[in-house]
């Protein structure tokens, strides 16, 4: 309902501002009031702002995501250079990967499952 009213306003306010401009380009017997530029330059400007307004939010949201995007690397490649960095550094020698044991975590209690640490 809400995008309903609002597509309306929209065609309300170009339909204003068209017909303004109408008025001021066919309206050659009288004087023209200036309430006809007012109201053809008001409608303008808001539709302008609305189509410009949806261009910058795309803009600004494609350039944050692609930042984003190669500030971080992908979970293959931080894996990749972890390992390459514990092999460079010899940390591979003196702690070697274990599964995490939740169960184990969770109930210590119980005998035959130490935790991994």
């Amino acid at each position: 309902m809400k995008k309903l009213l609002s597509t309306l306003l929209r065609v309300i306010i170009s339909l204003a501002g068209a017909g303004a401009l109408g008025a001021i380009t066919l309206e050659r017997s009288e004087p023209l009031n200036g309430i006809w530029f007012v109201v053809a330059a008001s409608c303008t400007y808001l539709v302008a702002y609305r189509f410009y307004s949806a261009f910058l939010a795309a803009r600004v949201a494609l350039e944050t995501l692609g930042g984003y995007f190669r500030s971080h690397p992908y979970p293959e490649e931080g894996i990749a250079e972890l390992r390459r960095l514990a092999a460079q550094n010899g940390w591979e020698t003196r702690f070697a990967e274990k599964p995490l044991g939740v169960w184990a975590i969770l109930h210590p209690d119980q005998p035959g499952h130490e935790p991994s640490r």
